[in-house]
């Protein structure tokens, strides 16, 4: 049975993707929780019509991440932190402070899903990996100073 689905469902679809499902889950899961409707001419037409639209979208968005990972990966920036008399950073550098510092240093916002990382918390040269899609993973490296 073809149906269009109005919201993003796990292992089977996104919104407004038509897709073949059992007519029983269709009618006891998808139907009654509005996570779809039947797939008429009409509903199909429109729903072609936005997905056409939807994968030019994802195009023009994959082509700026291409140009940010691009601008980004193998990049190494500096931050100046206190320490104590260790060699411990006082407060630890964190997703949102590297984030911050590539805003600053770059001119360029990221989402927090980009960074994957560990909280620093020592003075040093600290790899930082960046991953923006399945075929684009990276690093960047992350030099933290004396203050």
């Amino acid at each position: 049975m073809k149906v269009i689905l109005n919201k993003d469902v796990k292992n089977l679809g996104f919104r407004g993707q038509i897709v073949d499902v059992a007519a029983g889950y269709f009618r006891n899961f998808l139907y009654p929780r509005d996570f779809a409707v039947f797939a008429t001419k009409n509903l199909t037409k429109l729903a072609d019509e936005r997905n056409s639209n939807r994968v030019m979208r994802e195009k023009e968005v994959v082509e700026n991440i291409k140009d940010v990972f691009a601008a980004i990966n193998g990049k190494s920036l500096a931050v100046k932190a206190k320490v104590n008399d260790k060699g411990t950073l006082f407060a630890a550098i964190s997703v949102s402070d590297v984030l911050a510092l590539v805003k600053k240093e770059l001119k360029m916002d990221l989402s927090t899903s980009f960074v994957v990382m560990d909280p620093i918390k020592e003075l040093g040269e600290h790899k930082v990996k960046l991953n923006f899609r399945k075929d684009m993973v990276g690093e960047m490296t992350v030099l933290v100073e004396k203050l």
